[in-house]
């Protein structure tokens, strides 16, 4: 008996025994999986301690962003809204070409610097430049220059992707993307911040990036701006592609995407598809930019229309990479003396946007056909197909 009993307490000690060897190592192989799908998760954001925006880092206090929105009359409420919302340093110019937008509410908030103005028959490029004209005298009022000059089209809508929040910070998607223009992710050697149309899990740039949405660095401003100009009635396109020139040529990949968004146009609205070839795209980017007293012929020798295709839909993307610091080494130095000519071109400009400037009434705004060149849309070649994917 005493013998039966005895064996019963070593089977029931082995039993507790083997239970505590079998607990702990289901618990080390949860553990172990566990691990592993927090290394994946680590590693498919691509996070890195010095990607991850802290709170109190979320804004610099001097960024200061004009947003320069085109569309029409109806949405400039909800811009209004959004904008006004968010928390930062933002000055909005509305500009409505279908009909004048109410300036009640701009008037009626003194803490939201807010303008609206009218643009009817103007081309998208003829906008542009006249948004363009607004900040000019908008800083000359305020005796200070903007950090940023943000061109937006009224149907862009951002998505922010699963990650943002690690990289971008709270909010909503737009409080997000502010976030990221405010803070010292952007790279030094950005010259513009654009959205993408896929999201980009990292920091990437390119030369050739979509217009709906973008945001000039002040200090690149004289190089990108004006918008080039164009024969009435041709494609807005063209302006565009004379823009990548430039950048492709001076500003090399230096336009870098928010990580972790992307945004589409919800509208799509009646554009000139005609005339978008390489003969007429030339014929603009000389018109506009050649300087050969200075020897100053920039994309000569594009002579094939993949030159002027948007960097995402070909090989034209630098990175993704894990930090901003990465991205910003592989940036190449920007030619600043050698497109010194751009910079004159916008002196010139600037210059008779002040002299239109009168103390006791509203601006009148410059009338672009005065550099437009000579002829119309009768001059130019046309091509009914286009390697652009996008409306502008």
């Amino acid at each position: 008996m005493e013998r039966k009993r005895l064996l019963l307490c070593v089977v029931v000690i082995s039993s507790f025994f083997s239970l505590f060897v079998l607990t702990d190592w289901f618990e080390s192989l949860y553990q172990n999986y566990i691990n592993k799908k927090n290394h994946r998760w680590r590693r498919a954001l691509r996070l890195d301690p010095r990607t991850v925006v802290r709170k109190e880092d979320y804004f610099k206090s001097n960024t200061d962003i004009i947003v320069l929105v085109m569309g029409e009359a109806s949405t400039f409420k909800r811009w209004y809204q959004h904008l006004k919302a968010i928390d930062g340093h933002l000055s909005l110019v509305f500009a409505s070409y279908d009909e004048k937008v109410p300036n009640y509410l701009c008037e009626s908030n003194e803490e939201f610097d807010c303008q609206t103005i009218f643009i009817p028959s103007k081309s998208w490029t003829q906008g542009r430049n006249l948004l363009a004209q607004t900040a000019l005298r908008k800083e000359e009022i305020r005796e200070k220059e903007f950090d940023y000059w943000l061109f937006l089209d009224d149907d862009v809508e951002p998505v922010c992707r699963f990650g943002s929040v690690k990289v971008l910070g709270d909010g909503s998607c737009w409080q997000k993307i502010f976030n990221f223009i405010s803070s010292d992710n952007v790279p030094e050697r950005a010259s513009t911040i654009s959205l993408p149309r896929f999201a980009k899990e990292g920091f990437a740039s390119t030369s050739n990036t979509d217009a709906f949405f973008a945001a000039f660095k002040r200090e690149a401003v004289p190089y990108l701006l004006p918008y080039a100009t164009l024969p009435n009635g041709s494609s807005e396109w063209i302006s565009q592609a004379a823009n990548f020139c430039v950048v492709g040529t001076c500003l090399t990949n230096s336009s870098v995407f928010v990580p972790y968004v992307n945004a589409k146009n919800t509208k799509s609205r009646p554009f000139i598809r005609e005339g978008f070839n390489i003969q007429n795209i030339h014929r603009i980017v000389t018109h506009n930019y050649h300087n050969l007293s200075s020897n100053f012929t920039p994309c000569h020798n594009w002579n094939k229309m993949a030159y002027y295709a948007q960097g995402e839909h070909g090989t034209g993307i630098v990175g993704p990479f894990e930090t901003s610091d990465e991205l910003n080494q592989h940036i190449l130095p920007h030619k600043h003396e050698f497109c010194l000519p751009l910079r004159n071109r916008f002196w010139e400009w600037e210059k008779s946007v002040m002299e239109s400037l009168s103390d006791d009434s509203f601006p009148t705004f410059l009338d672009d056909s005065s550099t437009l060149p000579e002829g119309d849309t009768s001059n130019l070649q046309k091509n009914q197909i286009s390697i652009l994917k996008e409306d502008y």
